[in-house]
């Protein structure tokens, strides 16, 4: 297996073995009960090891969770056949933190990404339901002030 990523949950084509270490302790307690036969949505991980040269601006680092992004948004638009951002069929994913232990509080999960003013048209088609797009969009709204602090590089460090 890849050190690289990105790991698969939930669905054929999951990875072989996640541990705590290597993808975080939820996403490591999500394969395993995938494993045991409990429904889990698909989901795709990136390696925690690529936190510290992320942060550090390391090019490897950054292209690696590029490139892991990428094949586990392309991994998911085929498991769902929905699209990320599309007008009928839109895909939304959640954007959360891990590490080997649990730190609650240390990063806020970011949820319904890949909703936006289209894709919101797609989400009403798809439940019947005209006030749910301004539920979520009300949370994406709150988010948005969260996604921009979490996606801000690190301060500078003296020295």
């Amino acid at each position: 297996m890849s050190k690289e990523g990105p790991f698969l949950i939930g669905i054929a084509g999951a990875t072989d073995e996640l541990t705590p270490e290597l993808a975080g302790a939820k996403a490591a307690e999500l394969w395993r009960m995938s494993r045991l036969g409990l429904p889990v949505p698909p989901a795709f991980v990136l390696p925690t090891t690529l936190c510290g040269p992320a942060n550090r601006q390391e090019p490897a680092a950054l292209a690696s969770i590029e490139r892991g992004l990428r094949k586990g948004i392309e991994w998911l638009e085929k498991a769902t056949g929905r699209r990320l951002g599309d007008t009928r069929m839109p895909l939304l994913v959640s954007v959360r933190s891990g590490a080997a232990h649990s730190m609650p509080g240390m990063m806020s999960t970011i949820l319904d990404a890949g909703l936006n003013d289209r894709s919101v048209h797609g989400l009403i088609g798809l439940t019947g339901n005209p006030r749910l797009p301004g539920t979520a969009t009300g949370a994406l709204s709150r988010c948005i002030p969260k996604l921009s602090k979490a996606c801000r590089p690190p301060p500078s460090r003296p020295g």
